[in-house]
């Protein structure tokens, strides 16, 4: 599957949410010393990952994409995106959260699927597919758990933490992809003004 979006930066949204996701770092990071019990921090930690990857997703507009849903566009064009865009290692560093991840929903018979009953098949898509339709199958599972946890049918319990805490280290290490590339992507804009 590839991709015929292309993604255009909107430079001054660039700007400003580098800034936004340092502050929503911070107060994970903050959480995490404040010696909270692990419920309460992989669940928060999960949230305020997904409002980071949120709010970095919006930053780029990609031409002719405006027919697509959310769930499209925050998960097949960003995919093809991120494994366009990012060091080629990213696949390597999702690998371990990931196979908890697809080892908690194989053993404890979760069931991750959207609103519509489709089912991302991650762990088919992560051990057969190209690396954008890994990223894709990832990322509609996080979507559908963000979907299943802030419109309540997830519950508030230890055995959500086994599935949400692999899955927030998986939106750490996208959205610290995510931010490298703005950072390049800036850094190259400014090094353009300056030689025009």
């Amino acid at each position: 599957m590839t991709n015929t979006y292309q993604p255009e930066f909107d430079f001054l949204a660039c700007h400003y949410v580098l800034p936004f996701v340092a502050r929503w770092r911070k107060k994970i990071y903050k959480y995490k010393r404040k010696g909270c019990d692990e419920m309460s921090y992989v669940f928060d930690k999960f949230i305020y990952e997904y409002i980071i990857y949120s709010s970095l997703v919006n930053v780029i507009k990609p031409e002719g994409a405006k027919h697509l849903n959310d769930c499209a566009y925050c998960t097949q064009v960003m995919a093809d995106y991120i494994v366009t865009n990012s060091d080629k290692d990213i696949i390597n560093k999702l690998s371990e959260p990931v196979g908890c991840l697809i080892n908690i929903i194989d053993t404890k018979h979760f069931s991750v699927v959207s609103s519509r009953n489709k089912d991302p098949e991650l762990k088919k898509n992560w051990e057969q597919g190209s690396n954008i339709q890994r990223l894709t199958a990832l990322l509609e599972t996080l979507y559908y758990l963000r979907c299943n946890l802030f419109h309540g049918q997830k519950e508030y319990s230890l055995e959500q933490v086994n599935l949400l805490k692999p899955a927030g280290e998986c939106l750490c290490i996208i959205n610290k992809a995510i931010v490298n590339i703005y950072k390049a992507y800036k850094e190259e804009m400014f090094n353009n003004l300056i030689d025009e």
